[in-house]
Formats: structure tokens, sequence, C-alpha cells
């Protein structure tokens, strides 16, 4: 009886890791598309808004959800204090900071501080050039995900209880 109880846990958990897996790649996409509205909102304000940078961010930091929200407004307040440091790294301190625990992957997070590199010191129109390309590798990288997560998540959750039969078969 114990025994079955044991399988069925180890089935049920590994059932469970698949699906925590598959909800990661829902979850990364999901955020990436919120990047894209960050890129938006921000070209419409440096370009038409002509507000400062740190004023800028906070104002896109209200329109967007956890953990961005957070994200933007800490860096604004960091920008505004002038403590030395370049907004390069106040981007980079809060991406770090802030994006951690995202279901970002560590090349979408490098991508992200990239942006803080040529964020407020170019002239308007290389700011917007910046952003616009940034933008369109997103894009490419959104069209590449839409196109396989499907397929992915599925393995993921196949693989997930094949995983917890094939360790129920051994354990039995």
């Amino acid at each position: 009886m114990i025994k079955v109880i044991g399988i069925c846990l180890v089935i049920g958990a590994s059932s469970g890791i698949g699906y925590l897996m598959s909800l990661s790649l829902t979850k990364r996409y999901q955020q990436l598309k919120t990047i894209r509205r960050l890129l938006l909102f921000l070209k419409g304000e440096i370009s038409y808004g002509k507000s400062t940078l740190p004023e800028a961010l906070d104002q896109i930091g209200q329109k967007l959800p956890e953990p961005f929200h957070l994200f933007l407004t800490e860096v604004a307040r960091k920008a505004c204090q002038y403590d030395g440091r370049t907004f390069q790294e106040l981007f980079a301190e809060g991406v770090d900071e802030h994006l951690s625990s995202s279901s970002l992957t560590p090349k979408d997070k490098e991508s992200l501080k990239q942006i803080g590199q040529y964020l407020g010191y170019l002239d308007i129109a290389m700011q917007i050039s910046t952003l616009e390309l940034y933008q369109q590798e997103l894009e490419l990288e959104l069209k590449e995900i839409e196109a396989t997560i499907p397929a992915k998540k599925r393995i993921y959750q196949s693989l997930g209880v094949m995983g917890g039969l094939f360790l129920a078969i051994a354990l039995a």
C-alpha cells in the first residue's frame, strides 16, 4: 500500500514539474510582450512626451504589471538621486535586482540591459533608433516563441508524466 502511494506521489510530482516548466514558457512569452509594451511607451515618451528619462520610466512603470512596475519605478527613483552612477549602471542593477525571479532567460535580461546603455545620453533620434532596433529583435523572438510554444509545452508535460512513469516502474 505504501509503495502504491509512493508511486502515485512520484508520478504526480514529475507531472507537476513538467506542468511548471510549460507554465514558465507561457510566462516568459507574456513578459516579453510586456517588454514590447514598455518599449512602445518609452518610444512615445521620448519622442512626443519630451519627459526626462526618470519621469518617463516612472510614468510607464505605473502602467505595467509586476515585476516591471517595481523595476521601472525604482530605476526612476534612483536616477533622480544623482548618486554618481551612470544610467546604464542603474538600469542593469534594476534588471538584476527586480527581474531576477522573472521567467526571462539570461539572454533576455542581457538584451534588456543593453537598452540601458543607450538611453539617457544619446540624442532623441538615436535613442528612438535603438529602441526600434531592440523592438525588431523582440518581435522576431516573439514570433519564434509563438511558433514553438505549443509543441514545447506538450513536450514538457509529456516528459513530466513519462519521467514519473519511468521512475515508478524503476522503483516498483
